[in-house]
């Protein structure tokens, strides 16, 4: 009897792990797709808002407790973006939660009297 419960407790806590993992990831190619837009010459902060929308309206098999918190800084040279939130499983309350943080160059035309 021992063996059944320690494996339906493992069995359950692999499925929260897997659909925490799902989410993570879904919510990853949104910052990626944000920051995508973002980091073009002519993007903006809204630009990235509304790419990192669209990936997430794709993904509808990511339940998520309320909204994930979105910060997309652009400055001249580089965009920074940060989502957090957390994903709910139905399954554990625990270990759903997380903070994915990526950066990269701001796109820019450089002159020919800017070229080394």
């Amino acid at each position: 009897m021992v063996t059944f419960t320690m494996t339906v407790v493992i069995f359950f806590f692999a499925a929260h792990l897997m659909q925490v993992y799902h989410g993570r990831s879904v919510l990853s190619a949104a910052a990626q797709d944000g920051l995508a837009a973002a980091q073009l010459e002519d993007g903006t902060e809204s630009d990235g808002q509304a790419a990192i929308s669209q990936t997430l309206a794709l993904s509808t098999n990511v339940q998520l407790v309320g909204s994930p918190s979105v910060s997309i800084n652009g400055a001249n040279s580089e965009v920074q973006v940060q989502i957090s939130g957390r994903v709910t499983s139905g399954l554990l309350p625990f270990a759903n939660s997380f903070d994915i943080s990526i950066r990269g160059p701001k796109e820019r035309f450089y002159g020919e009297d800017e070229r080394p």
